[in-house]
């Protein structure tokens, strides 16, 4: 990593390594919270297709009884 901030065999000041390694917290943090908003979002998305398949399931299920239960008649 100081290899490609070295000019002519000379190192960063810490200054500049200081400002860098900010930058790169700040960056870091700002992804850190939208891979939060989205993982939330998933769980979300994966709780509502539970909902609706759970939903389905029984209405299918419904259905299939009552088409039993018409043949039969």
């Amino acid at each position: 990593m100081l290899k490609e901030h070295t000019d002519g065999g000379k190192l960063p000041s810490m200054k500049a390594l200081k400002t860098e390694k900010e930058d790169l917290q700040a960056q870091k943090d700002s992804q850190y919270e939208a891979y939060q908003k989205l993982r939330s979002h998933e769980k979300e998305l994966k709780t509502v297709q539970a909902n609706v398949a759970a939903i389905l399931g029984k209405d299918l299920s419904r259905q299939a009884e009552q088409d039993r239960e018409n043949t039969r008649s």
